[in-house]
């Protein structure tokens, strides 16, 4: 399975560029690569932390439905 994200495509990707620049040409670049992978990351991160802030929010709201229903009088009248 090939992706678009991790080390493996920025390393292809910087391997690519600038076969003939400096050291600290490629170091500066890699830095700009990583500082990017980082703010992905940490963006992605906090799209996580919202979702599963919206999960824990619904499963508190069942465990409440479900917590009244089971103390809700049953109605036997016909």
């Amino acid at each position: 399975m090939s992706s678009n994200y991790g080390p493996s495509s920025y390393l292809k990707k910087s391997s690519k560029a600038e076969t003939g620049g400096s050291v600290s040409e490629i170091g500066e670049s890699v830095d700009k690569q990583l500082e990017a992978l980082d703010q992905k990351v940490a963006d992605k991160t906090d799209e996580l932390l919202q979702e599963l802030d919206k999960m824990s929010n619904r499963i508190d709201a069942l465990k409440s439905s479900t917590h009244t229903l089971v103390n809700e009088p049953i109605d036997q009248q016909q």
